[in-house]
């Protein structure tokens, strides 16, 4: 992952209004893509954030405050954080894709103003051949407070990833989905198109609700360890692989 610890923000650091069809996509910090797919209603403002775990050695988090609410539970909408891997990355890991006995584990910090028992809803989409679809609920019992989660996902025989400079898979953190984005297959791959499941929270159910993430990692291996730590300049350098900004503020894009 790069800039896991969300401190880059080449293009702003916020905050940034965004809603359908309005600054979607990369809006403040590099390689965090944040969007109201299907025409999903609500509207947030994105921005780079100082609250994070400093006490870990963070310094940024990704913030999403909700300024219009989303209640409607309609169709296929969906409203995410999304990072997009390279297949030639994934495919240089040492992760065996095709075998169930090889694993990847997704680790980050995450704290939100919303309490209560939530589960938010974690799912990976392969991109080549035909696309697969692993979906896998994080409970948060201890909401308003950072806490480190992890999931963990086996690889599988139907996977194709190619050893390309295209996207060979998604990661998304879901903070709503209507109903016809929900899997009754949690914890399996399948080719089915979905990122959440029936008892997923919607994070868009107040304008109250702030959302915070950092440190997200993901590793080879059924296990995480602690998070690697790199300079400023190693992001910097990392994420001007896909976008850089001249110093004069004017924007150039490589690819997203």
């Amino acid at each position: 992952i790069i800039n896991g610890a969300m401190q880059v923000a080449q293009r702003s650091t916020g905050p940034v209004a965004v809603s359908d069809g309005s600054n979607e996509n990369y809006q403040t910090i590099d390689r965090m893509n944040f969007s109201f797919g299907n025409s999903a209603a609500g509207a947030a403002n994105i921005s780079q954030s100082t609250d994070a775990p400093t006490t870990l050695g963070f310094t940024k988090s990704h913030k999403t405050d909700v300024t219009t609410v989303n209640t409607t539970a309609s169709g296929q909408q969906q409203i995410s954080i999304q990072y997009k891997i390279e297949g030639q990355d994934i495919r240089s890991s040492g992760w065996n894709h095709l075998s169930d006995s090889s694993f990847l584990t997704l680790s980050f910090y995450f704290k939100t103003t919303k309490t209560g028992n939530l589960k938010l809803p974690i799912a990976f989409r392969t991109r080549h051949g035909t696309n697969y679809y692993y979906v896998q609920n994080v409970t948060i019992t201890d909401p308003t407070n950072w806490n480190r989660y992890t999931v963990t996902i086996p690889g599988n025989s139907n996977l194709q990833i190619d050893d390309a400079n295209t996207a060979g898979m998604d990661i998304f953190f879901s903070y709503y989905t209507g109903p016809d984005k929900d899997t009754s297959s949690e914890g399996t791959w399948g080719s089915t198109n979905a990122y959440s499941t029936s008892d997923s929270t919607n994070f868009f159910d107040s304008t109250s609700n702030d959302m915070f993430i950092t440190g997200v990692q993901l590793e080879v291996g059924s296990f995480s360890s602690d998070f690697e730590f790199r300079s400023f300049g190693q992001e910097l350098a990392l994420c001007q692989r896909y976008f850089y900004a001249h110093s004069g503020g004017n924007p150039t894009v490589n690819g997203s």
